[in-house]
Parts: C-alpha cells; structure tokens; sequence
C-alpha cells in the first residue's frame, strides 16, 4: 500500500473518533470530509479492503463508489424538501369587495371561512387537510 492510502486511512481515523466524540448516536450520514477522502482510495483500494479497514459499512463505499462512477446520482439532502402546497393567498372579504381573477393551469381551491377568512390557490389535497384539521379543532366534523 503506498504510503499516500495509508496516510488518508489515518485521516478518515482521526476524524472518525472525532466525528464519533461529537455525535455519539448513529446518524446515518458521514461527513464530507471522510466521503472525500475514501473516494481518493478508491484507485489504491479495493471497496472491501476499504471497509474493513476504515469500519464504514461495505453498502456505504460501494454507493460512493457507484456514485463516483457516474452510476448514480447524489442524494439530496433531507433537510431540503420540495413543498407540496402552493403559497397562500389569504385576504379578508371586509378588506375587498372587488375580485381579481387568474388563470391558472394548476387545480386550485379556494376557502371562505364563516368569519370571511378566504384561502385561494391552494390544492385540493391541501384545501381537505385544512378543512380535516379546522373541523377537528372545533370539535366538529366536516
């Protein structure tokens, strides 16, 4: 083994402990520092050699493997989420006597509230949430 693997094992043991001290439950996902450091490997080792020495589960280096390979796509991040509701549009009746219609390729619902409350551009899905969670909240069932 040339003395360049042998010098980002210590690397990615280093900050694994580190990374171990710090988050001490299970997390799931590795810090990019040792990801980049065992794709460096990649070339000088085989994956399994690799797991075994780093103690990164051999599924782990081969996604990075297949992922360095150009055979799959990186994973989005979980904190970044794609909403599934359009922005609201919320106004009072009292406010506005006058209606501004758009068109619009989206299905879209639109709530007037007994107080005059009205919710427009929404999903249905949406709409019957809100509408589920507002009956629960008065005790009643629409």
């Amino acid at each position: 083994m040339s003395p360049e693997a042998d010098q980002l094992l210590d690397e990615i043991r280093q900050i694994m402990q580190q990374y171990k001290a710090e988050f001490p439950v299970d997390n799931r996902s590795w810090p990019k520092s040792i990801q980049d450091r065992v794709v460096k490997l990649f070339p000088q080792m085989d994956p399994i050699e690799i797991a075994v020495r780093t103690e990164i589960s051999r599924s782990t280096i081969y996604y990075w493997h297949r992922r360095m390979r150009g055979v799959l796509k990186p994973r989005r991040s979980k904190s970044v989420r794609e909403a599934s509701f359009l922005p609201l549009k919320i106004s009072s009746m009292a406010e506005s006597n006058s209606t501004v219609e758009t068109k619009s390729t989206i299905a879209t619902a639109t709530i007037l509230g007994p107080n005059g409350l009205l919710i427009k551009d929404v999903t249905p899905e949406f709409a019957a949430q809100l509408l589920k969670l507002l009956g629960e909240d008065n005790g009643n069932q629409i």
